[in-house]
């Protein structure tokens, strides 16, 4: 029997810690605190847009999943993990419906 599961991979949203002010609060080299914020199962998928700027290549991805209530932000941080490999990137978009959810995102690789 084949296994074709709706959502098949893993996703991470990862948000830097800030103070009241909005400024990021850094640990003791100086790097930004992150932590995890929300997690799901989802579907990974490339969009149709990918371009080559300054010999980098720069994919839009798609992550379907469940729908949810958290707020996820531009600029949060996307870990997807998949069968073979995992893959990181900036939220650009998402967007909740009655049927789901999905968000958008830059995934660059050299």
């Amino acid at each position: 029997m084949i296994s074709n599961p709706r959502f098949p991979h893993r996703v991470k949203i990862v948000r830097e810690s800030v103070d009241a002010n909005g400024n990021p609060i850094l640990d003791e080299r100086g790097d930004p605190i992150t932590e995890v914020v929300f997690e799901s199962e989802c579907r990974n998928y490339p969009s149709s847009k990918t371009q080559w700027k300054a010999d980098v290549v720069s994919s839009d991805y798609v992550i379907s999943l469940p729908m949810h209530t958290f707020n996820i932000k531009v600029g949060d941080t996307v870990v997807v993990k998949e069968q073979i490999r995992e893959l990181s990137g900036i939220v650009v978009d998402s967007y909740v419906n009655n049927l789901g959810a999905n968000i958008w995102y830059n995934f660059n690789r050299n």
